[in-house]
């Protein structure tokens, strides 16, 4: 299906989104987000992201790389769109559409993620590296993780088609950038392992980690890995593991493991009927992992955060994001914004959406004048019954979250956007 209206950002369809107003000086008084719809193609009737993913390029423009599945997942492939400096959707590769299929149309693919780059000697044009997994071809279960480099215009890169990273099988994999090594690292996991390849290098891949092969159903690790690295060069991976929760590992600048794999500190089922996901951001002097597991049997998944130095020790113990929502709470990603603020996003099917909250740099909630306190908040359209994750990031002075939403023609990816300034007033 193809989606034939687009929203004008700050026109029809823009989301408003404030407090009520107390008296003159409330620093809540007009603060507003507005959102518009970002791709205009969506699979089937219900097109949604799993994961949509941001690669923020040297001309201030982003490129974004995301999912559309069907409801019924009988359809999946991964598309890239691309956002203005102001946010604004722009033609993808001059070919007067707003998002562009990079994966085989016949294949089924998911996990969709984007990281800039140092365009490569024998591919100068490229701008950014998206990487996924596919499965190859109808009717295989193999599933292997794909790259593809693509220029500034938001175009596959013309001479090179998609590659293997890893020439394994992998069930899920994400992206990170090294701005110290000037190069990408790719992190998969399949049924037993953690591996991680540096883009570009002949050196065969590194097995991070292993998971107990008595796991229920030979399926020792699950869902998709997530890694950050730190301006020193350091990384953090995490993962998920069916009989021990979730684990991290910190890499050194060159990727060799400081360590071995330790105890994220969240509690967690694994089996196939509980969700789970995390992400890891880096911020100016600490790591973010933000994970969503059910905590016991029967219970709904939950997220919760946990930082950590960039020499990977915990900075306290790990929190619920929300100790007042009891309902499933799942896809949670995280950044750092400005005045140590750590900006976290999840979907909660209490909102049926998007919300988002404020941190403190010691952990405690911080004041947001979406709400006019520092609870969570609610972000952009409703999802309906639609699950997706959500992706955030500082843009200039304001602050974008691409997320899943619903409006009147269906489900898409929507960008929200707000300025910091006004959204933290108080700057305390």
């Amino acid at each position: 299906m193809t989606l034939a209206r687009v929203f004008a950002v700050g026109g029809a369809g823009a989301l408003a989104l404030g407090c009520s107003l107390l008296n003159g000086d409330d620093p809540c008084e007009g603060v507003s987000g507005r959102e518009h719809l970002v791709n205009q193609h969506a699979e089937l009737d219900e097109g949604f992201s799993q994961a949509p993913r941001f690669a923020p390029l040297e001309d201030g423009t982003k490129l974004l790389a995301f999912d559309a599945q069907s409801t019924d997942l009988s359809v999946a492939t991964v598309r890239i769109a691309q956002l203005g400096a102001s946010g604004s959707s722009l033609l993808v590769c001059s070919n007067k559409e707003l998002d562009f299929l990079i994966s085989a149309k016949d294949h089924f693919a998911f996990g969709a993620t984007a990281v800039p780059v140092e365009a490569p000697s024998e591919r100068p044009y490229a701008r950014a590296l998206v990487g996924w997994t596919e499965r190859l071809g109808t009717g295989s279960s193999e599933t292997r993780m794909l790259l593809r480099y693509v220029t500034g215009g938001g175009c596959p890169y013309a001479d090179a088609g998609a590659f293997d990273a890893f020439g394994r099988p992998a069930r899920a994999g994400t992206l990170g950038w090294s701005s110290t090594r000037h190069a990408a690292l790719a992190v998969m996991q399949d049924d037993a392992s953690v591996w991680a390849s540096w883009v570009g290098s002949s050196s065969p891949p590194m097995q991070l980690a292993s998971g107990n092969p008595n796991a229920p159903a030979g399926i020792a690790i699950r869902d998709f890995p997530a890694v950050a690295f730190a301006p020193n060069g350091n990384a953090l991976v995490a993962w998920f593991d069916t009989l021990e929760g979730f684990r991290t590992l910190l890499l050194g600048p060159t990727g060799e493991a400081l360590g071995g794999p330790t105890s994220a500190g969240v509690s967690a089922r694994g089996d196939a009927e509980h969700d789970v996901s995390c992400a890891v951001s880096a911020g100016p002097d600490r790591f973010a992992l933000v994970a969503s597991a059910a905590p016991t049997d029967g219970a709904a998944p939950l997220v919760f955060l946990r930082e950590f130095s960039f020499d990977g020790e915990p900075l306290g113990a790990a929190r619920r994001v929300d100790t007042e929502d009891h309902r499933a709470q799942v896809m949670p990603n995280a950044a750092y914004l400005p005045s140590g603020t750590l900006f976290v996003t999840w979907h909660s099917a209490a909102k049926a959406g998007t919300v988002g909250r404020f941190f403190r740099p010691d952990g405690a909630p911080r004041f947001c004048a979406l709400g006019c306190d520092e609870r969570p908040f609610v972000l952009g359209n409703r999802a309906g019954g639609s699950v997706g994750a959500s992706g955030s990031a500082l843009s200039g002075e304001e602050v974008w979250v691409v997320h899943v939403g619903r409006d009147a023609i269906g489900t898409g990816i929507h960008l929200w956007q707000a300025p910091f300034d006004a959204l933290y007033p108080t700057g305390d």
